[in-house]
Order: C-alpha cells, then sequence, then structure tokens
C-alpha cells in the first residue's frame, strides 16, 4: 500500500488472515510506542533509524486498533526519512524497508488518469495491487502467498 494505508481494519484483517503486509505510516496517524529494538551498527549503516513495536488506532469501537511494526528508515537517495509500517516482527529491519522499496517500481504499471490521481481511480486498483505486492513479496522472499480457490 502506497501513501500510508489507513484502513486499520483491513490490516487488522490481513494480519488475521496470515498475510504479512508492509506499508507507510501516514502523517496523522494516531500510535503509541509500546517497545524499542535495538538497531545494529550494520543496520544503521544500511539507513535503519528506528525499530519500534506499536498500536496503532484508538481505544474506542469506531477505529480498529492494529499492532505493528514501525521501522524508520533514511534513503539517501530521496533524500528523505520513511516511516514503514508492517505486522512482521521477524523479518529484518532492512528487509521491511526493501520490501517497500521494490513497491515502488510497481507505481510504473498505474498512470495517473490525465495527471492526476483520483479516489475512485486508486480505489479500483487498490485490490490489484494488493495482489502485485504480495506476488513480489513472494518472489523476493520466496514464499509463496498467493492461492488460487475455485
Amino acid at each position: 500500500m502506497d501513501r500510508g494505508y489507513n484502513s486499520y481494519k483491513k490490516l487488522h484483517e490481513w494480519a488475521l488472515g496470515g498475510v504479512d503486509w508492509v506499508t507507510r505510516l501516514r502523517a496523522d496517524s494516531n500510535y503509541q510506542v509500546t517497545s524499542e529494538q535495538d538497531v545494529t551498527e550494520q543496520q544503521k549503516a544500511l539507513g535503519i533509524r528506528k525499530d519500534q513495536y506499536i498500536k496503532m488506532g484508538f481505544k474506542n469501537n469506531v477505529i480498529q486498533q492494529v499492532d505493528a511494526r514501525m521501522v524508520r528508515y533514511d534513503d539517501q537517495d530521496r533524500k528523505r526519512e520513511f516511516a514503514f509500517i508492517t505486522n512482521n516482527r521477524i523479518w529484518d529491519s532492512y528487509k521491511v524497508a526493501e520490501i517497500y522499496k521494490r513497491r515502488w517500481q510497481i507505481e510504473l504499471l498505474y498512470p495517473d488518469e490525465g495527471g492526476v490521481r483520483n479516489q475512485k481511480s486508486e480505489k479500483n486498483t487498490l485490490d490489484g495491487c494488493s495482489i502485485i505486492y504480495l506476488a513480489l513479496y513472494g518472489k523476493f522472499t520466496g514464499q509463496q502467498w498467493l492461492r488460487v480457490e475455485n
């Protein structure tokens, strides 16, 4: 998911279904840091700044709370820091950043409509992009996450 996917309910459903996901943290996201993981010197050299476990959402029934992991990554090529979130607590923090960075290649498959992205076009391609992300993830990790059922 790009630009900070904000359906905590969908992220929660995917996690319950055994799907590992990676997206960006939205700037307006509400979260609390529950613990912080050590970042090695090798990870720091690769651009990892922080590796934290967080709880996103609010303590109410309106917005689903989601347990996640946040990896802050300093991208030297783009001269920006990114906050990636995932439900996977096993992957190396740099792997989280790499999986998300590989998704940047997918944007080339979905050009803007008339130079303007809109909610309708993004909503219509969301499921297709999700499948592509999972397929690329499978290729990147050697694990198959897509299953065809009749």
